[in-house]
């Protein structure tokens, strides 16, 4: 008659202890949680109220809107390990001043609290900017004992998150208080071992960060190829239009459809090689199963909120086994394929995301299955891309205006103009997107290697822990090489994309990141130059894992960056005398790190010729292959020979008396400079 119940006899005084608010609730005596809780309380512990800030978000009623002083975090923005920005909305900056209590810094945790996805944790990058986060997220904040890293993947292990999760008060809609969430025990480990933690979470946040720079440089880089980068789109509120050319070809008689902002980006797309979207892809819809069909445990039901163009989300939402076990035959037919691209066409209109693997789950009726006729034509991940850009986004934005709840009909999104650009360059769009999520993927493999780590440091030790995180991250896929270029925005109109082109031959990944133009009060020498190639990523193992073809991409990619910014005239201004012997470039440079970590800069004298410049950038690359090839380099040599303390970042110029690289001691010329405006003053 008991077969396949739990039962759990506890003390009464253990049943009503205060400390747990008297709670009686059987779930929260469920064996594998009391075996959990003795497991922490037997190593070295503490309560998370004696070691972190816990408290949560606002708890009255916010205005939001599309766009603000401050995102507001809601739950659905903490599945994922580290927060996200997807589909966030805003509060005014006189709402965030009065919640001051919930303003996210860097490396804070977030927990959902409330509802369906309770116990979701995530870290709080370190380029969020101004955020606060709604009354359904905890907040907790780690004081000097323990760090944040830690704290994050403790409460995302199965120890962590089933403790969190015991504390909810069991209602229709779960609630954990803070209350109960500061009796939560925290394990805590030696400081070496939370050292390795909180390491892989920097690398799981600094590859995540990664692959939105590089998939934003791959739409960047499409714009480019089609002309659209630097497309001024009209701003004139009106449009005369006829019956004939309005209402009786379109059906429609809202003003807003008529802009001519969409009429300028559709007629730019027609005016090169395009088709229409039902010409490039089968459209399948998906069903809508009703409430009734939903189940805490089953198949998992996708909507529009769980996914983005980054990536699928745990759906909260799932169908019954009943449901799945009547209509077998229908799910399987709709269960998407690899490759599928599915596109939303309600409520967030437009969204696409191309399926990696088959997928066992079903998504809802407002998310269609896309799949390309002709992979010789048009390759997935490229119209994927350009389904995301703004190309087509202003398309959805046309055809779904005028309602309150966005919808996007089946007919209109066939008939979508989407360019069709250079096969080649579709290839290397698709190579910046799969890179894109091989960042992505290898930054969740950094998350589950540290939730992991921290599991068997519980059962086991932190050596067999150590040992664990050793061997994962040695096993991880050889990374691809990512190149940085700081680009001016003054730079308003400089074409990239030769260069880029260059770079992706050899699967070298240029991401390029706008600078803002502003004074600098220091040497000239030291003022960032308008280009600035950034070898950050090649460090340490570039020039003993990269091959010769990325060798060579990599060194022609610098090359047409330097003879296409050459030309190009930037001078400084200052309220100082500017140094008439600085005849370096204003507009070119190279930075990187050598092996033992000292930060230098190539600089490129105006005075020398691009087939110098080709040479030097040669002769560059030649010396800091052999820093990092070799214990006694040239480099490091001149390194030691210099004046102590170095300052950083060590300027390098070519000189011609020498036929080679030197080390520019700016504290010289600082000296040398001072000494020379003492003399020049007048005597009183």
């Amino acid at each position: 008659m008991l077969e396949g119940l739990e039962i759990t006899i506890v003390n009464k005084s253990k049943a009503f202890d205060p400390f747990f608010k008297a709670r009686i609730d059987p779930e929260f005596f469920q064996k594998r949680y009391i075996l959990m809780y003795a497991k922490i309380l037997a190593l070295h512990n503490d309560l998370i109220s004696n070691i972190a800030l816990v408290t949560d978000g606002e708890h009255g009623n916010a205005v939001t809107q599309t766009e603000g002083y401050s995102k507001y975090f809601g739950a659905r923005n903490v599945l994922d390990g580290i927060l996200n920005d997807n589909g966030v909305e805003y509060i005014t900056k006189e709402h965030h001043e009065k919640l001051k209590k919930t303003a996210l810094k860097p490396r804070d945790v977030l927990i959902s609290c409330v509802g369906a996805n309770i116990g979701f944790a995530s870290i709080v990058p370190d380029n969020i900017g101004i955020g606060n986060i709604v009354r359904n997220v905890a907040l907790i904040r780690s004081n000097t004992q323990i760090n944040n890293e830690y704290l994050l993947a403790y409460f995302r292990s199965e120890y962590g998150k089933s403790l969190y999760y015991r504390m909810n008060t069991g209602n229709a809609q779960p609630l954990v208080s803070l209350d109960y969430i500061n009796t939560i025990p925290i394990y805590k480990p030696s400081q070496d071992f939370q050292l390795a933690i909180k390491k892989l979470i920097t690398n799981s946040l600094e590859n995540n960060e990664l692959s939105k720079q590089t998939y934003s440089s791959a739409e960047i880089y499409l714009l480019k190829i089609i002309g659209l980068n630097d497309f001024k789109l009209s701003d004139d509120p009106v449009n005369t239009k006829s019956l004939k050319d309005s209402f009786l070809t379109t059906g429609r008689l809202d003003a807003e459809y008529y802009q001519k902002k969409y009429e300028e980006v559709v007629s730019h797309i027609k005016a090169q090689k395009y088709d229409r979207l039902s010409n490039l892809v089968t459209i399948k819809k998906s069903i809508e199963p009703g409430s009734d069909a939903y189940s805490d445990e089953g198949l998992p039901f996708m909507r529009v909120s769980d996914f983005n163009k980054l990536g699928l989300s745990e759906p909260d939402k799932k169908l019954s086994s009943a449901f799945c076990s009547d209509n077998a035959a229908l799910i399987k037919k709709l269960k998407p394929k690899k490759e599928t691209i599915l596109f939303s066409k309600d409520g967030s209109v437009g969204t696409a995301y191309m399926l990696r693997k088959d997928e066992d789950l079903i998504t809802s009726g407002a998310i269609l299955h896309l799949t390309v006729k002709d992979k010789n034509e048009i390759i997935p991940e490229y119209l994927t891309l350009a389904l995301n850009s703004k190309l087509v986004q202003m398309q959805a934005e046309r055809d779904a205006g005028g309602s309150i709840i966005l919808h996007w009909r089946i007919g209109e999104i066939g008939n979508v103009v989407v360019p069709i650009i250079d096969y080649t360059k579709q290839k290397q769009i698709a190579a910046l997107v799969e890179e894109s999520f091989r960042l992505k993927k290898q930054s969740e493999q950094l998350l589950e290697t540290a939730k992991r780590a921290v599991e068997i440091a519980i059962e086991q030790d932190e050596d067999a822990a150590m040992l664990y995180i050793l061997q994962n991250v040695i096993s991880q896929v050889k990374p691809k090489f990512i190149l940085q270029v700081l680009v001016s925005d003054q730079l308003t109109d400089f074409d990239l994309k030769e260069a880029t082109d260059d770079f992706l031959l050899g699967e070298v990944v240029p991401i390029y990141i706008v600078q803002e133009t502003k004074p600098f009060a220091c040497l000239e020498w030291a003022i960032p130059t308008a280009i600035v190639v950034v070898l950050g990523q090649f460090a340490g193992g570039f020039f003993g894992e990269m091959g010769k073809d990325a060798y060579v991409a990599l060194k022609n990619g610098i090359k047409k960056l330097a003879k296409k910014v050459r030309p190009i005239n930037f001078r400084l201004v200052g309220t100082k005398p500017i140094d008439e012997s600085n005849t370096q470039s204003k507009t070119f440079s190279i930075e990187t790190m050598t092996k033992d970590k000292t930060h230098i800069k190539f600089l490129f004298d105006n005075e020398g010729s691009m087939d110098d410049w080709e040479l030097w950038i040669d002769k560059a690359t030649g010396l800091l292959e052999e820093n990092y090839l070799q214990d006694d380099s040239e480099m490091q040599r001149k390194l030691n020979a210099m004046e102590k303390p170095i300052s950083t970042p060590v300027f390098w110029v070519y000189k011609k008396e020498t036929d080679s690289w030197e080390p520019h001691d700016l504290k010289k010329v600082a000296r040398s400079q001072y000494e020379n405006h003492i003399k020049n003053q007048p005597e009183s």
